[in-house]
């Protein structure tokens, strides 16, 4: 998985050096919006925001991020948009220019793409953790304005220390990129009142269980971590799993945090019990492209177990239940997990030495990704495996010579 995660990020990184950004104005127009950009100062943005007394709205991106791109044709491209920018002063940085991973920098963003309000005096109003659509924006700004933000929230824990509940609701509007911070909230919370009867607490350590997770460091110091949480995180699971759950640990999002946890522990037994407790508790309702993070998380199992049978059935699976639509492309879960099938069989068939089969399996990766319209896929396929693997070479020249 760590292998995966290297070659994803080298690759990434590689398109963005072959196509180049050229170089970047201090506004740039996003269909009828003009967009302040990482090249304009701070100070300077928020003179601007002074002078016409509004937030600003600052929008981290990356150029090799699919997300991005479809944030950016979509939700800022689209006339209701315009209601949004009306209230605030519009900044995006692109992380990939030197002027951008400086702002990157400046306000610790380290996963794109993170969405921040600042007030015009330049203090951090909130982190935008909603759903990246109009409506998603639209509420988001009018909850900040509101008051229900991190910097009035923080104002109110300075009066009130002692106070369980602001904890968790400061917790909840920290971004992914402060999640140490989150982790330090959690404790308080949790000290404060450790019974696990009582409701406020069971938010608390439910919240601490995924925190928890999202905290696990992924070179060093791991095993000290490990030992740390340990015992805390096997008393949450005790607690609530499977019948009790409640707030974040409900449904998908909180078993894929447990799964997460006993993968990266080194517990793939209890994964895969946890993915047949889960197949058999939805029966019917169980659904191939809803539940295909479960689904990625047991194949990460199945793959420590060498039960490559196993990873390549599913994948046959979902395949067989796939019609292409613009759904698929929106899904933002889909389009992360389902390649991911096919990366980890070519990796493992090439770290096996099975030269052939990992060949077939980009073929089939290619294919299916053509299919489905994903076409910066193809684009990372074709970087990463066309110079490797004649038989890739070959379709993508046949299918340039057919346009």
């Amino acid at each position: 998985m760590k292998k995966h995660l290297f070659l994803f990020i080298t690759v990434c990184i590689i398109i963005f050096m072959t196509a180049g950004l050229g170089a970047r104005e201090k506004t740039e127009k996003i269909g009828e919006l003009t967009w302040f950009t990482e090249t304009t100062p701070w100070e300077e943005i928020l003179q601007t925001a002074r002078k016409v007394d509004k937030p600003v709205l600052v929008v981290f991106c990356a150029s090799w991020l699919d997300t991005c791109d479809e944030i950016r044709g979509t939700v800022f491209m689209a006339g209701d948009f315009k209601q949004i920018a009306h209230q605030v002063v519009l900044l995006y940085i692109e992380q990939a220019s030197t002027d951008g991973e400086a702002y990157c920098r400046k306000f610790n963003v380290k996963i794109y793409p993170t969405f921040k309000l600042f007030s015009k005096e330049g203090n951090m109003l909130d982190n935008g953790t909603f759903s990246r659509t109009v409506e998603g924006f639209r509420g988001w700004v009018k909850e900040v304005k509101a008051g229900n933000n991190f910097y009035e929230l923080s104002k109110q824990l300075e009066k009130n220390p002692n106070d369980r509940e602001l904890l968790i609701k400061i917790v909840e509007r920290i971004g992914m990129s402060d999640r140490k911070d989150k982790l330090a909230y959690m404790k308080r919370a949790i000290q404060l009142k450790q019974d696990f009867r009582d409701a406020l607490a069971q938010r608390a350590y439910e919240k601490m269980a995924v925190v928890i997770v999202e905290n696990i460091p992924r070179r060093s110091g791991r095993e000290e971590f490990f030992k740390e949480y340990q015992h805390l995180f096997q008393l949450i699971v005790n607690a609530y799993y499977p019948d009790r759950f409640k707030y974040d640990l409900k449904g998908n999002d909180g078993l894929v945090a447990i799964m997460n946890w006993y993968l990266q522990s080194g517990d793939r037994e209890k994964v895969l019990s946890l993915f047949n407790d889960f197949m058999k508790r939805k029966g019917s309702a169980f659904d191939l492209i809803k539940d295909i993070d479960i689904i990625s998380w047991a194949s990460y199992a199945y793959f420590d177990s060498g039960n490559i049978p196993e990873v390549e059935k599913w994948a046959a699976k979902i395949k067989n239940a796939l019609k292409p639509s613009q759904d698929l492309k929106k899904d933002i879960r889909f389009v992360y997990y389902y390649p991911g099938f096919y990366r980890r069989l070519i990796e493992f068939m090439e770290n096996a030495g099975k030269t052939k089969e990992a060949e077939n399996y980009v073929l089939m990766f290619y294919d299916e990704m053509d299919r489905l319209g994903f076409e910066k896929e193809k684009e990372e396929i074709a970087l990463e495996h066309a110079s490797k693997y004649k038989a890739l070479e070959e379709k993508i020249n046949q299918g340039k010579k057919k346009q």
